[in-house]
């Protein structure tokens, strides 16, 4: 039997440390770590291919750069995406990466990330936010050409189950559109999440010259963000398939029109805002939200099972898949798929699909 090349560590793994070609600023050279946990022979096939890639000149590496030091780096790069998502990257950079912060970039292995998602394990969607930022960052640093490849390719998440959003129930539906109880600002806002299924972020961004009576169509252009210090700003919807113009049900319509005579006229006013036209905290749109279903006796209803009733509504109507799609505004189907696909499974529609087969 062959001797092994290179001797396995306590830990299990077997290490090597070989020149990049490269030399640092003190002309000392730069080398580079390599681990495997499989084999002395897996380590020596990963040693051949760098040393392939550095001599077809594929390779720089910048031997000292920490995950701490880098990340904040790729974060700047997120700074054009919505507030939202760039504190949620800022947020997950900052606290959910302890355990590697202080590891070079290339001395990080899939093992290592495998372990510090294990720790998050209790929280599976966490595991995959943190999965997610990592990657990027990977993504760029091979980019860069810190590393060769990005580690995070097979990492195993948590098994995830998520809660089923229920759509609402036809009675449900009813007290809706009755909307008994209701002034016509409260008749207006919860219309307008029912009949267009627009993203509550999208409803409070809302201004009158948005809405056109005549053509009884709302432009979306914009959407409010929350940022975690309880600062609210305007930036633009979730995604470019997003910004659209949708025509609106005449029950809508009426309830919008209603509203518009109480005297609230300037174009630049948010709909559903402070006097003066000003928008609200997110606190004051929770509280107007539930003030309304608390109205209509409703109870365990969400703004986004409004958006959701809306999709199973275009389902019902027999609506096509890429018509949904843009009228709720996501960038690609995916989303509509998977409610078109719950429904098509649901007892009611199995039952009359197995009942039309000839026997």
């Amino acid at each position: 039997m062959a001797k092994a090349r290179y001797k396995q560590g306590k830990d299990g793994r077997w290490r090597t440390a070989i020149r990049t070609g490269q030399y640092d600023d003190d002309g000392k050279p730069i080398t580079i770590r390599l681990s495997s946990t499989k084999s002395s022979a897996d380590l020596e096939k990963q040693v051949r291919e760098y040393k392939y890639e550095v001599e077809h000149g594929r390779v720089h590496i910048s031997n000292e750069i920490l995950l701490k030091e880098y990340a904040p780096q790729w974060l700047e790069t997120k700074r054009n995406k919505s507030q939202t998502t760039y504190q949620e990257y800022e947020y997950f950079v900052k606290n959910h990466l302890k355990s590697l912060e202080d590891l070079r970039l290339d001395y990080i292995r899939p093992s290592d990330i495998q372990r510090h998602i294990n720790n998050y394990s209790a929280h599976p969607r966490m595991c995959e936010k943190i999965l997610l930022t990592l990657r990027q960052i990977f993504d760029m640093a091979v980019n860069d050409d810190l590393v060769i490849k990005n580690p995070c390719g097979k990492i195993a998440l948590p098994r995830h189950i998520k809660n089923e959003r229920r759509p609402l129930t036809q009675e449900e539906r009813n007290i809706v559109m009755t909307a008994k109880g209701l002034n016509e600002k409260e008749r207006a806002f919860i219309h307008l999440f029912y009949g267009s299924g627009l993203r509550p972020a999208e409803v409070f961004a809302l201004t009158w010259n948005d809405i056109a009576f005549k053509e009884k169509t709302v432009s979306v252009n914009k959407a409010l963000q929350f940022s975690r210090t309880g600062k609210t700003s305007v930036g633009l919807p979730k995604t470019d398939k997003s910004i659209r113009t949708i025509p609106l049900p005449d029950f809508v319509i009426r309830s919008l029109r209603a509203y518009y005579d109480l005297g609230v006229h300037s174009p630049t006013f948010y709909l559903f805002g402070a006097n003066g036209g000003l928008f609200l905290s997110r606190t004051g749109y929770d509280n107007l939200f539930d003030r309304c279903i608390k109205k209509l006796d409703l109870s365990d209803v969400t703004a986004y099972q409004f958006r959701h009733t809306f999709c199973t509504m275009c389902y019902e109507s027999k609506m096509d898949i890429k018509t949904c799609q843009y009228l709720m505004g996501h960038s690609d189907t995916k989303m509509v798929l998977e409610v078109y696909t719950h429904l098509d499974k649901s007892n009611a529609v199995m039952s009359a699909a197995i009942n039309s087969i000839k026997f």
